[in-house]
C-alpha cells in the first residue's frame, strides 16, 4: 500500500475525516462549514453523548439544529464519502464489493414511522463497502435506507392468501431489488474496475443472479436455496435433483484448512437461530470440494433465462465437535475454480466479506448510535450518515495498526506522538525515536485497554484508545499554553 493510499485511510479520525467531507454541499456555506464542524466533534469521541461532544450549551444546539435542519437530506451528508471511495476504488484497479442489510432501531418515542420486524420502531440499512484485494477498507459506496410499515405483510392478498411466487415477483419496490439496485451503483461508477460482488444468504436469489450473469458482473454468494440443479455434464434433458443431492458430487480437493471459530450466542427469533445456531469458540478443520452445475429457474419467474451454469465451492467441516453444528457454506460464483487455487481465492473472497459486519457494530456500538435518543426524523438519519465515514475510520485504524514501514506521523499529530512518548513509561513501554504507525498504534492499543498479546487490537480498542489520546494531548496543549 503507497504513502497515497494511506493518506486516504488516515487512521487520527480528525485530520482525515476532514479531507473526507471537506466537498460536502448542504446548499449554504455555513451549513457546510457547521457540518465540517460537526463531523470534528463526532470524531473526537464518537461513543459520548452529542451534548458531551461540544465544549459549551451553545455549540450543542447549534449541532441538534444542523442534524435537525430539514433544508437537505441525510444523502447530501455521506455523499463526499461516497464519492472519496469510488476515487479509492478507482485508483486500487481490483476491489471487492461487499453488500449486506442490517436493522438498526431508534427510540420508541421517536417521530420516526418505520419499524423493523420485531415491530419496533427502526429502519433496515442496506450498505456496500470496498476493499481492496489485502483487505484495506476503502469505504462505504452504496447506502439505501428501507422503511417499513408497522404491520407488513405483503405476501397476503387481500382475501387472505398466500401470494404465489408470480405474484410476489411483480411487485414493485421489492425490498429484494436492493441487491441488485446496489450492484448497478457500483458498476456505473466503478467503470474500468476489476469489482467482485460478495453476498450472504440474503443475496441468494435467481433473479439476482440472471442479472449479475448477463451483465458480467462477478460474485461469490453464499447459497441459501436448496433449488433444483444438475451437474453441468449432464444432457441437456438429464433430472433435475435438489442442490444438496447434486453437491455429494462434487469434486474433492485435497486442500484442508484450520481455521479459528468464534463463539456465537444464541439468536432469539427462531429463523435467525436456525441459520446461524449457538456455538463455542474454536479450531475448525475444514475441507473443500467444487463443480460445475446447472440451476433451473423457478416456475414464477416468467422473463429470467430456463437455467444458469455456474461454479459452486462447498467447504465444509468432516468432523465436527460432538453437540457442535459442523461448519458448512456453499458459495455460488462465475469465478474459475479449475485448480485448487482458484477454489481458495473464492474462499478468501467470501471471507473478506467478515468486515462489513464489523462495520455495522462499529456504528451502532462504537459509535453509540445504538442507543441514541434522538426523536426528530431528520435528526436520526442525519446522524445516521454522520457516523458513516467515522464507523469506516474505526475499520481503517485496525487495518493500519498493522503497518511497519509507514511513519506514525501519518496517523498522529506531533504533539500526539509526544504525549504517547511521555506516557510509554507508565505502562512499562517505550515508543523509538522515530516510531511507525505499528509502533504508535500499539501504545495506543494500550490507552484503550488492550492485554490480550496473542492476537492484534481490534477497532473499539484503538478507538478508544485514541480518545484517551486526545484528551491526554488537549491537557499537554493546555499545560504549555497552547490552547
Amino acid at each position: 500500500m503507497t504513502t497515497r493510499d494511506l493518506d486516504g485511510l488516515c487512521a487520527d479520525g480528525i485530520r482525515g475525516l476532514m479531507e473526507e467531507m471537506a466537498d460536502a454541499e448542504l446548499g449554504d456555506e455555513r451549513r457546510n462549514a457547521r457540518l465540517l464542524q460537526a463531523m470534528k466533534q463526532m470524531a473526537s469521541a464518537p461513543s459520548g453523548s452529542l451534548a458531551a461532544m461540544c465544549q459549551s450549551e451553545s455549540e450543542a444546539e447549534a449541532l441538534y439544529r444542523l442534524l435537525r435542519n430539514e433544508h437537505y437530506d441525510w444523502s447530501d451528508v455521506v455523499e463526499p464519502h461516497l464519492d472519496k471511495t469510488f476515487d479509492r476504488g478507482r485508483e486500487a484497479k481490483q476491489v471487492l464489493a461487499v453488500h449486506d442489510s442490517s436493522t438498526f432501531r431508534v427510540a420508541d418515542e421517536a417521530q420516526f414511522d418505520s419499524y423493523v420486524s420485531t415491530g419496533k420502531k427502526g429502519f433496515v440499512a442496506h450498505v456496500s463497502m470496498l476493499f481492496d484485494l489485502k483487505g484495506a477498507p476503502l469505504g462505504v459506496a452504496g447506502v439505501e435506507i428501507l422503511r417499513r410499515a408497522k404491520k407488513q405483510n405483503r405476501t397476503k392478498t387481500r382475501n387472505g392468501r398466500s401470494m404465489t411466487g408470480a405474484e410476489t415477483a411483480k411487485l414493485k419496490g421489492r425490498e429484494s431489488g436492493r441487491w441488485w439496485r446496489a450492484v448497478e451503483q457500483l458498476e456505473d461508477n466503478l467503470a474500468g474496475v476489476d469489482v467482485t460482488h460478495v453476498m450472504d444468504r440474503e443475496g441468494d436469489s435467481f433473479e439476482l443472479l440472471a442479472q449479475l450473469m448477463n451483465q458480467g458482473c462477478d460474485f461469490v454468494i453464499r447459497r441459501c436455496k436448496d433449488r433444483n440443479a444438475r451437474l453441468a455434464t449432464e444432457e441437456a434433458d438429464g433430472e433435475w435433483n435438489k442442490l444438496t443431492e447434486v453437491l455429494k458430487q462434487a469434486r474433492e480437493l485435497k486442500i484442508e484448512r484450520e481455521v479459528p471459530v468464534s463463539k456465537r450466542k444464541a439468536k432469539t427469533a427462531p429463523a435467525a437461530r436456525k441459520a446461524s445456531p449457538p456455538r463455542e469458540q474454536r479450531m475448525a478443520s475444514l475441507r473443500m470440494a467444487s463443480c460445475q452445475l446447472q440451476l433451473k429457474k423457478p416456475r414464477y419467474l416468467k422473463d429470467a433465462t430456463d437455467s444458469l451454469t455456474l461454479n459452486l465451492v462447498r467447504v465444509y467441516e468432516p468432523a465436527p465437535p460432538d453437540d457442535e453444528a459442523p461448519i458448512e457454506w456453499t458459495l455460488l460464483t462465475n469465478l474459475p475454480t479449475e485448480t485448487a487455487a482458484h477454489v481458495e481465492h473464492i474462499v478468501d473472497v467470501y471471507r473478506g466479506r467478515w468486515p462489513i459486519e464489523e462495520f455495522f457494530k462499529a456504528h451502532k456500538t462504537g459509535c453509540n448510535y445504538r442507543k441514541r435518543r434522538l426523536t426528530n426524523e431528520q435528526a436520526i438519519l442525519n446522524c445516521f450518515a454522520a457516523f458513516i465515514p467515522i464507523a469506516w475510520k474505526a475499520l481503517a485504524l485496525r487495518h493500519l495498526a498493522h503497518l511497519q514501514d509507514q511513519p506514525a506521523e501519518l496517523v498522529l499529530e506531533p504533539d500526539e506522538i509526544a504525549v504517547l512518548r511521555a506516557k510509554a513509561p507508565a505502562m512499562r513501554m517505550s515508543l523509538p525515536a522515530n516510531p511507525t504507525v505499528r509502533d504508535a498504534l500499539s501504545l495506543v492499543a494500550r490507552l484503550g485497554g488492550y492485554r490480550k498479546a496473542s492476537r492484534p487490537p481490534g477497532w473499539l480498542i484503538l478507538t478508544r484508545g485514541l480518545e484517551k489520546l486526545k484528551d491526554l494531548a488537549e491537557g499537554w496543549a493546555l499545560a504549555r499554553g497552547k490552547l
